[in-house]
């Protein structure tokens, strides 16, 4: 599978869970600007950028800050809060606010275990 369909496979996923739980969401194509646009009653309230990968033993993923900074820019105009969605091999969905991971390189760095899975992040919502 290429990295393109394993990305979609998490975004779909993604838009599913999303939607169980009463939301709208648009899947946008080519990443830009966010992945997912996720509203509720016709206001966005997300923004999300997804990276997900499938590799048995890969606890360590790495995000093109860029792509983060793209997604917070985008949130900012519909003061949404962006997301970061990501998911290890046979993991569950987590989410990050995007806002929070900061740094000066080029890359962040995601660790299988960090963040909050989806479900209990909706929860709140």
């Amino acid at each position: 599978m290429t990295s393109y369909a394993i990305g979609r496979v998490l975004e779909y996923r993604t838009k599913a869970i999303f939607e169980k739980h009463g939301f709208v969401v648009d899947r946008r194509g080519a990443s830009k600007p966010a992945d997912l646009v996720v509203k509720r009653n016709g206001v966005v309230l997300f923004a999300c950028e997804c990276k997900r990968t499938s590799k048995k033993d890969k606890d360590t993923l790495y995000v093109e800050k860029e792509d983060v900074d793209r997604c917070i820019e985008f949130a900012k105009r519909d003061m949404a809060k962006p997301l970061l969605v990501v998911s290890f091999y046979r993991s569950p969905v987590y989410v990050f606010d995007a806002r929070e991971m900061k740094t000066e390189r080029k890359m962040i760095r995601v660790d299988r275990g960090q963040g909050e899975e989806i479900e209990e992040f909706l929860k709140h919502f």
